[in-house]
């Protein structure tokens, strides 16, 4: 029996009753419904047809199977500080290594992280492309004096020994089963994408690895 329902009708039911009581009462009358008659009228108010049909429904909307689901891939599949953490503090390090420029809190600035607390907070980290940081990069050596030759050196061989970083699996951490989500959704003919501000070659990188 459809409980709630039944509930939600006797409440507005017996609302109504008070409402004619206090008119009654105001006027200097009191009005009172007989025994007998509470049962017809609840009983009449209480519509209790097609209840079930209407769930029914309902749940086949809420359970409707999609044809395709589209990850993130940073912070939804995988654990975002766990792997960009550890990969900003060394691309830094390296930068001020190679160029012999003590650049790390202009750099971590502007690329959106806090040293101090070892976060990454709204900026390009969390949010720009491998293209974007590179240029950001670029331009804060060239801020600094250093000339634009030797600029686009350093930042090119501090990505390519980044790229080495990121296929260490050990900064990988999952948030969930990936693989057995993936399966599962397979075998159900649901298709996946995964969007991603990173590049393709580190997503598909990341993924062989899960």
């Amino acid at each position: 029996m459809p409980l709630t329902s039944s509930v939600l009708k006797l409440n507005g039911l017996f609302a109504k009753i008070i409402t004619i009581r206090n008119s009654s009462l105001k006027a200097g009358t009191q009005y009172i419904i007989p025994e007998e008659r509470k049962k017809i009228v609840i009983n009449e108010n209480i519509d209790l047809t097609g209840n079930f049909s209407k769930k029914k429904v309902i749940k086949r909307k809420l359970i409707k199977k999609p044809e395709l689901i589209i990850f993130d891939k940073d912070g939804t599949l995988i654990c975002f500080h766990a792997m960009w953490v550890p990969w900003v503090i060394g691309y830094v390090e390296r930068i001020e290594k190679i160029s012999g420029v003590y650049l790390s809190s202009t750099l971590y600035s502007r690329l959106g992280f806090c040293i101090e607390q070892r976060k990454v907070i709204p900026g390009l980290l969390a949010e720009g492309t491998m293209k974007q940081i590179k240029d950001t990069s670029l331009n804060v050596l060239m801020d600094y004096g250093v000339p634009n030759e030797e600029c686009y050196k350093i930042i090119n061989k501090v990505s390519k020994q980044m790229d080495e970083e990121q296929k260490n699996s050990k900064l990988i951490e999952e948030i969930t089963d990936i693989r057995r989500l993936f399966i599962t959704l397979k075998n159900d003919n649901i298709k996946i994408a995964i969007c991603t501000s990173d590049s393709r070659k580190n997503t598909i990188q990341t993924l062989s690895f899960l």
